[in-house]
């Protein structure tokens, strides 16, 4: 994540950037991956699960016949 100081005035003059702290994410244009809080003082980052972690979904076809049963 970095950060640039940003002079305002007659024109914007920006700063040079820095680095804040390393966040590890892949860049994806289409997924929102972070967002600061509106103090600017907090991020709240989107980090996958190890690759250890598996998941397991269920998907139950024609679930409305079971209804009937």
């Amino acid at each position: 994540m970095m950060a640039v100081d940003i002079r305002t005035g007659a024109r914007i003059e920006p700063g040079i950037p820095r680095s804040l702290f390393d966040t590890q994410l892949t860049i994806d244009p289409t997924l929102d991956q972070y967002d600061v809080t509106s103090d600017g003082q907090r991020f709240l980052i989107l980090k996958p699960l190890s690759d250890s972690v598996s998941t397991t979904i269920t998907i139950v076809l024609n679930w409305t016949a079971l209804l009937k049963q």
